[in-house]
């Protein structure tokens, strides 16, 4: 719940707008499902009545051009096959960044909340790939975790941070 607490009084820094009668939840209140958060109505709301006003001040987003150095034609034509997107790339590669900064981030009270060691197959090891029997899958995992490399390697950060984000 302190996070939780956090994370309202940090988006109310940034002109958020939260109206009282919304309370945010985790799974540990027996609300949620597993491992999940969520919002919940405290008190009766009115019909029509503003419940969040989120700014573009706390949007975390990418400066048009930050990457440039990063996206090499190399990297853009991994990116191109594997059907991602720039933009999608950067966005990650930025989470990453700020969540290397740990708690120095001035995202930091949105990012510690995000939970993000799930394993995707797109992260699996070449060899585990090649175990997989059906051929389109194995080539588009193949594909998009060849552009994650990359990205990793070109970007300089470590692997981890960015796989996750």
């Amino acid at each position: 719940q302190e996070s939780f607490s956090e994370l309202a009084e940090w988006l109310r820094a940034r002109g958020a707008y939260i109206n009282k009668a919304v309370g945010l939840v985790g799974a540990d209140q027996g609300v949620a499902a597993a491992s999940e958060r969520g919002c919940v109505a405290l008190e009766d709301i009115r019909a029509g009545e503003l419940l969040l006003e989120i700014p573009v001040s706390c949007c975390l987003s990418v400066i048009p051009g930050s990457y440039d150095q990063v996206f090499d034609e190399e990297l853009l034509k991994a990116v191109d096959v594997a059907g991602l997107r720039r933009q999608d790339a950067e966005l990650a590669l930025a989470v990453a960044v700020e969540r290397e900064l740990g708690e120095e981030s001035a995202w930091w009270p949105y990012l510690k909340l995000l939970d993000c060691k799930h394993t995707f197959p797109l992260f699996y090891e070449d060899g585990d790939l090649e175990m997989l029997e059906n051929i389109p899958l194995k080539e588009s995992l193949t594909v998009t975790n060849r552009a994650v490399q990359l990205l990793v390697e070109k970007s300089g950060l470590a692997d981890v941070p960015l796989r996750e984000s």
